[in-house]
């Protein structure tokens, strides 16, 4: 019963946690796109890999489907993660890009609480420049 309504909230609550950022464009270091290669290829990965329903996971590794997103997006990242792992059969994995690491401590913290909170088999890292 958890399951069916945990994975489905989760799911929500990504779709609309990325529109209110407030993150102003440009004021990156590097693009999204950028840490999602270079992790990706570190960690021997296919980026963008295709799913069997035609979309693309960030990354999939030999072990794990990730998904990479800015700080401040935790949550999208989380379902989608999510997503990828049951598309992929793969364990789920979020690559979190802290780009202002006293910033972005909150969510980091707010990410790996949640995880913990409901025991989500989902594995985290974090990345900067």
């Amino acid at each position: 019963m958890l399951k069916r309504v945990l994975i489905p909230t989760l799911l929500f609550l990504a779709m609309f946690s990325g529109t209110a950022s407030g993150a102003a464009p440009g004021k990156h270091a590097h693009s999204k796109r950028w840490y999602q290669e270079k992790w990706c290829r570190e960690h021997g990965g296919t980026v963008d890999a295709v799913l069997h329903d035609q979309t693309r996971s960030d990354c999939v590794t030999d072990t794990h489907a990730i998904a990479f997103e800015l700080a401040q997006d935790w949550a999208k990242a989380l379902g989608h993660a999510l997503y990828y792992g049951m598309q992929t059969g793969k364990k789920p994995g979020v690559v979190l890009i802290i780009e202002d690491e006293k910033q972005d401590l909150r969510y980091w913290l707010r990410l790996n609480t949640t995880i913990l909170h409901f025991k989500l088999p989902v594995e985290t890292w974090e990345t900067s420049d």
